[in-house]
């Protein structure tokens, strides 16, 4: 009888006496699941997985073993992957290491004693990386709410410079953690490449604020580069979907073929438009699921690049729209808004002499767009 607690295991191979024999071998201690080829093995993963650990045989009819496991790779990076084989096949085997696909090879036949002990193995490689994920997770979760609150809290003088050293000290801790996880996991590649590479992005966006916070109150003079707004755009709203300021609602992006060259500070542009695609998710939290859409749309408009983030939230009642610039003024709950957020990104778009507006009416959501000069990208 099987545990519905204990591990899952998925077994792929042609031979059924094989697969009965094995299921009957580890039953006891294990969830066996069985496939007796490649596509099966397949379906039973989109359909039952994942499986923390997939073993496999090589030769098989219409896929093989190392392109199945390629597959399963795919499907779920976490499974961990091993393959069945021969002698004659080994070159084969010790490729599909090499490249990444699969934890172990063993060869077949196995004797039992072999096969209990590299399932074993496999499943603590598993419980290692789910560990390590999860520490990934929390402290990006953590970073995430330093990162939203930095501009909040960097308004209040003299908080900005702590707050910015603790959050360096965090993200070089982070940093640390990513390279050991990097290091350790190189060869069997459980870890997804993209997923550590969407990480890194987050973290060098944090040591950027927290230099910035680091330095308020100082002297300083901002460099400006020419970036382009589309690309700017872009990177913050993947920026707030990773830390899920963005995950309950539906953003949609639209963007023009040109370039749209702007000077700015890119750490100022990014504070602007976190406030106000924020701010905007807020207000859409507030009405019915089918309403929760925020339009963000780049454009060159009468000679200035144009940024325009519209809500279909509840809107700004007429007496409200006279104080949203007012420092301290906010219509969120208590606790929730500093009413600092949109005179800050007024006094930012205004310095590199361009101009925000907003429209809105109560019910029919809001419309803020800002305006900044046109850069050619030949000077």
């Amino acid at each position: 009888m099987e545990n519905q607690d204990a591990p899952r295991i998925l077994f792929v191979d042609d031979e059924p006496e094989f697969l009965s024999g094995i299921e009957a071998m580890l039953r006891s201690r294990y969830q066996v699941s069985t496939a007796l080829s490649g596509v099966e093995g397949i379906r039973r993963i989109e359909k039952e997985g994942p499986f923390p650990v997939v073993v496999s045989d090589l030769k098989m009819p219409l896929m093989d073993g190392v392109e199945f496991l390629k597959q399963v790779r795919r499907l779920d990076p976490g499974s961990v992957r091993i393959l069945l084989t021969g002698k004659a096949d080994t070159p084969a085997a010790m490729d599909a290491v090499n490249e990444g696909n699969i934890f172990r090879f063993l060869g077949k036949p196995c004797p039992p004693p072999l096969m209990a002990k590299a399932i074993e193995d496999a499943l603590e490689q598993f419980r290692i990386v789910t560990l390590d994920r999860r520490l990934l997770e929390r402290k990006l979760e953590e970073l995430s709410k330093l990162f939203l609150h930095a501009e909040r809290l960097s308004t209040l003088g003299t908080l900005a410079g702590g707050v910015g050293h603790e959050l360096t000290n965090i993200a070089s801790a982070f940093s640390m953690l990513m390279d050991l996880l990097q290091m350790k996991f190189s060869e069997c590649d459980l870890l997804d490449q993209g997923s550590l590479d969407q990480l890194n992005v987050v973290l060098d966006h944090v040591k950027l604020h927290a230099r910035h916070l680091v330095e308020l109150g100082r002297p300083i003079q901002d460099r400006c580069d020419l970036y382009d707004l589309r690309e700017l755009v872009s990177d913050t709203l993947e920026l707030l979907k990773l830390t899920g300021k963005t995950k309950y609602i539906n953003v949609r992006l639209s963007l023009p073929k040109e370039l749209v060259l702007v000077e700015v500070n890119r750490t100022h542009i990014e504070q602007v438009l976190i406030n106000l695609v924020g701010n905007a998710a807020d207000a859409v939290m507030e009405v019915s699921h089918e309403r929760r859409n925020v339009e963000v749309t780049v454009k060159i408009e009468n000679g200035q690049a144009c940024c325009e983030i519209k809500d279909k939230g509840p809107g700004i009642p007429a007496e409200k729209m006279e104080k949203i610039f007012e420092p301290y003024f906010t219509t969120k709950p208590s606790g929730r808004g500093t009413g600092l957020g949109l005179p800050v990104v007024r006094q930012i778009i205004e310095s590199y002499k361009g101009n925000l507006g907003v429209e809105s009416q109560a019910g029919a959501g809001a419309r803020f767009r800002f305006r900044l000069p046109l850069r050619r990208a030949d000077g």
